[in-house]
């Protein structure tokens, strides 16, 4: 058996370093809240290679003499706490000591600070956790903290990252969610040449929640509080139709810190329930405060998650104050008529086999036209079945009978399918299709789009897309892809992005699917939506040529048949 012996140092650290740093977003996250609790009014920060190549974080906080900066790089030292009871009072973000160590430990960083009280600052250099060197440099109060090359020595660290995209997108996302919770303080950061954030100070969270998100994809937000015991929850929502298909735009703060909870996600989509329909969420913004001793922040070298003392008071008093913003704002729109946007496409020809359905006189609300030189042909091999229409179950699913027996088809993953495969063999092929809009639509990017955007534009721009930057972080959208409707260009746009933002593809093959996917699952049809029969027969039509016919490009199943010989057991007729 081996002997027992102790770890070196440089060892212990790069341990501890895969505990805190996981990743750039990783070094963003702990080198922001450490400017933060130095109190910066300022910060910026900027990436290269998604983070990976080079961060560097500068603020004009309280910055450190020397002698605490060459502390500073040492495990364990810390300005926050100094004994056990300031564990359960502690109000600063970091408070281990253990952040500019452990990313020292797999990157090459420079440290370059000042407090004031001497006329030079000093920069001190750290390659993988070794001192380098140290010299005097010029540096108003504050600190700048560079890190380069991170993971460059640890291979089975580097080799589970991301894209560099993928990578500036979740440091995106952590300096947004840094600046949500510090309203007062500028922010900027720079990816490459671009400016993913510029948020001045803002006068209150609210403010500055739309000046990150903008109000043209938020409109006007609820505010709420509430109070239990020692918690008190201040939050905003989204008002009147503004909602969103996924949660993307849910955060959750615990004394400031940004946090993930599942039992307080739960709170906040079943107070949703009552008011917005199963497949759409609001957006909500939650800060949620604990007197000492109600909320433990020391749970994890992240700092990620929290624990309530009352898990349940937390809970109910989340739920409740949710739940309560959305019924009033609900009674309030009940006061007022809600205007209807809709779109009826210009005539198209020949939508589906004649054989099937004659084309009707005009394309229907939700089966974008498409025009028929384009149209990929049907392979004789590829021959449809004749499949008779019995109807539509409430306005989402499609009745029909075949050949094989009973069939019920989920509207929207059909529709999405055969689109789907038009788009990606549109692409393959290198045609671009697009319907320009009458009028530009203004769509205004979160930070976190802008990087997508930025990474994916040329793909965008050949599937049909004409956007046009303008100031900050505000474009126009000039035309869309011609499967798209043009209802929403702007929401159009939004999803299609979040659909592109899943992972860091690469492949040039991957990311072309992902692309046609995220712009047929928008465009499709949805369910409760109700269609004509002739539509129904269009939709049908074209469903049955494609190559795949039983899932649609999510994986999600399309169509559930009942043969026969099933019918007449389950009826007791065999």
């Amino acid at each position: 058996m081996p002997k027992i012996h102790r770890l070196p140092g440089e060892v212990i650290d790069r341990i501890a370093a895969g505990e805190v740093i996981e990743r750039p977003a990783s070094v963003v996250k702990e080198l922001v809240e450490n400017a933060l609790d130095a109190g910066a009014t300022r910060l910026e920060v900027e990436l290269d290679g998604g983070g990976i190549q080079r961060i560097l974080v500068r603020d004009d906080g309280c910055g450190m003499s020397a002698d605490d900066a060459r502390l500073a790089l040492e495990r364990h030292a810390t300005s926050k706490i100094s004994s056990d009871s300031d564990l359960a009072a502690v109000v600063s973000y970091g408070f281990r000591g253990e952040a500019l160590p452990s990313i020292a430990s797999v990157s090459r960083l420079t440290l370059t600070t000042s407090d004031g009280s001497s006329p030079e600052a000093v920069r001190l250099h750290v390659e993988y956790g070794r001192p380098a060197r140290e010299e005097p440099a010029a540096r108003p109060r504050g600190t700048d903290v560079l890190i380069e090359e991170l993971f460059a020595r640890t291979p089975a660290r580097h080799k589970f990252l991301a894209s560099p995209e993928a990578e500036a997108r979740a440091a995106t996302a952590a300096v947004t969610r840094a600046a949500l919770s510090h309203p007062s303080v500028a922010f900027s950061l720079r990816s490459g040449k671009r400016e993913n954030l510029d948020a001045p100070s803002a006068v209150d969270r609210a403010a500055r929640i739309l000046q990150v998100f903008g109000k043209q994809t938020l409109g006007e937000l609820e505010s709420f509080e509430a109070r239990s015991g020692p918690l008190k929850v201040v939050g905003y929502l989204t008002r009147g139709s503004v909602t969103f298909p996924s949660r993307r735009f849910q955060y959750l703060f615990v004394n400031g810190r940004p946090i993930e909870d599942r039992a307080l996600s739960r709170a906040i989509l079943q107070a949703s329930r009552d008011a917005i329909r199963t497949d759409r969420h609001p957006a909500v913004f939650l800060f949620l405060t604990g007197e000492a001793g109600a909320v433990d922040v020391n749970v994890s070298p992240a700092k990620t998650q929290v624990r309530f003392a009352d898990s349940g008071t937390a809970f109910r008093l989340v739920y409740h104050a949710v739940h309560s913003a959305l019924l009033a704002g609900k009674e309030e729109r009940r006061l007022k008529p809600v205007p209807m946007e809709g779109h009826l496409a210009e005539p198209g020809e020949g939508y589906g086999d004649a054989s099937i359905a004659a084309p009707s006189p005009g394309s229907p609300v939700g089966l974008p036209p498409m025009p028929k030189p384009e149209a990929p042909p049907a392979p004789a091999e590829r021959k449809p079945p004749d499949l008779v229409l019995i109807g539509q179950h409430r306005e989402s699913f499609l009745i029909a009978s075949g050949p094989d027996g009973l069939l019920v088809i989920d509207q929207h993953a059909a529709h999405e399918r055969t689109l789907y495969e038009r788009i990606r063999d549109r692409l393959a092929a290198g045609r671009i299709l697009a319907q320009r809009l009458l009028l530009r639509a203004l769509f205004e990017a979160t930070p976190e789009e802008v990087e997508t955007l930025g990474a994916h534009f040329e793909e965008l721009s050949a599937s049909g897309f004409e956007i046009e930057p303008m100031s900050g972080r505000s474009y126009a959208i000039a035309a869309l892809p011609a499967e798209a409707t043009d209802r929403e260009p702007a929401e159009t746009l939004r999803e299609v992005l979040a659909g592109l933002a899943g992972t860091g593809d690469t492949d040039p093959e991957r990311r072309r699917d992902r692309l046609a996917a995220a712009i047929a699952c928008r465009s499709a049809v949805t369910i409760r939506y109700h269609l004509a029969p002739e539509e129904i027969r269009r939709l049908l039509a074209d469903w049955m040529k494609t190559a795949d016919r039983f899932t649609c490009p999510h994986g999600r199943p399309i169509v559930l048949l009942m043969t026969d010989e099933e019918l007449e057991k389950y009826f007791k007729r065999r």
